[in-house]
């Protein structure tokens, strides 16, 4: 009969320096993926943030420029002698103690008809 021995500590496939060396690299890895969450998302989001800040920062500047155009705008347009432009130009009004005249463009054929049905017999007019 064949005698078995049991297997002795530094032939296994599981030695002690085996382990530890694993286990050392499990916990790079794992401190690894902790620095990635803890040190380098967060770090991320403020540079996002900074960037939303800035562009934010931008908005407002030109806000600013704008609001104050608008403000200077409104005072032009209070005043009574700008009132009367307006109206006058965008609108057709005038004073009352003007006489207004309307000049008409004169009337242009821009089209024969011819003169009984049918009517599908249009042809343009002759410049």
């Amino acid at each position: 009969m064949t005698a078995t021995s049991p297997r002795s500590a530094t032939n296994s496939t599981f030695s002690l320096t085996s382990v530890m060396k694993w286990l050392w690299v499990f916990a790079a890895l794992l401190a690894g993926l902790v620095l990635m969450f803890f040190v380098l998302r967060p770090a991320g989001q403020l540079a996002d943030q900074q960037r939303d800040i800035s562009a934010a920062e931008d908005s407002l500047d030109d806000m600013v420029v704008n609001n104050q155009a608008l403000e200077d705008r409104r005072v032009e347009v209070a005043q009574p002698r700008e009132i009367e432009r307006l109206a006058r130009e965008q609108y057709g009004m005038a004073p009352r103690d003007w006489e207004v005249y309307q000049i008409q463009p004169a009337a242009t054929a821009a089209d024969v008809l011819p003169q009984s049905w049918p009517f599908t017999r249009i042809q343009p007019a002759a410049p």
